[in-house]
């Protein structure tokens, strides 16, 4: 699921994919989930991402996304997978665990 609940983005540059984007964090977390396991992300774009896992490709409808900010110490996506649709939110423990217990 971290691999879904970001703001990154693929760069291609001389044949190679890169993640870019404005946390150092995120582009650390995506190339280390795609060394180690066999998961990337293939596109992204603010409308949609596939994922490449294991050999299937997923196919994920992105309707909104609240940013991260310092203030709010998390963010949110709302995806549409099958059908079915999710929130995902991440963020500092101690935000994440307030909002879960209301």
């Amino acid at each position: 699921m971290i691999s879904i609940c970001q703001e990154c983005f693929i760069f291609e540059e001389e044949n190679e994919k890169k993640y870019v984007g404005s946390s150092h964090d995120e582009i650390a977390i995506l190339n280390d989930i795609k060394s180690k396991k066999d998961i990337e992300i293939i596109e992204r774009d603010h409308h949609k991402m596939q994922i490449q896992l294991n050999s299937e490709k997923v196919h994920i409808k992105i309707h909104g996304l609240i940013p991260f900010s310092s203030e709010k110490k998390c963010m949110s996506i709302l995806i549409e997978y099958e059908g079915f649709y999710f929130v995902i939110t991440k963020g500092a423990d101690d935000i994440i665990q307030m909002k879960s217990i209301h």
